[in-house]
């Protein structure tokens, strides 16, 4: 069964050094960070892996200029979510970077490997479950003609 882990973090999230933070699940599970305040990747720090980066999210709540969340030779492996961020500075990413109003600076050294984020395939099967029917009532209408 696929699940769902949401890691809601009020406050900061800061890691230095050679600290990471990796996730473990089945391969479906999908994993959101929920963080109210600044994120500061700092040394060789790793946020996440490649190989959950599809089904991970950073969601950066934290308003105003967050400065640099993460340096060069650290990583995030998720995909960033910046909604009220004005300013931002992101060095390596694999998975996206979405920004609200505000401006994602990306220096000349940064690495951004697209990784798009990969619901659960229960997702699809909803979506076209709720659209069959749609699709019914068309072709239906272009018969009657």
């Amino acid at each position: 069964m696929n699940d769902i882990f949401v890691i809601n973090i009020n406050g900061n999230l800061m890691l230095g050094g050679g600290q990471s933070i990796s996730f473990v699940g089945d391969p479906g599970d999908v994993f959101v960070i929920n963080v109210t305040g600044t994120v500061s990747l700092g040394g060789t720090s790793v946020l996440g892996s490649l190989a959950t980066a599809s089904r991970t999210i950073l969601n950066v709540l934290g308003g105003g200029n967050q400065g640099t969340i993460n340096a060069a030779g650290t990583f995030i492996n998720a995909t960033v979510l910046l909604p009220n961020a004005t300013m931002v500075q992101v060095h390596n990413v694999n998975g996206g970077i979405f920004s609200g109003f505000g401006t994602v600076t990306l220096p000349s050294s940064a690495i951004v490997n697209g990784i798009s984020f990969v619901p659960e395939p229960g997702t699809y099967l909803t979506a076209a479950l709720i659209l069959l029917p749609l699709g019914a009532s068309t072709l239906r209408v272009f018969r009657k003609r």
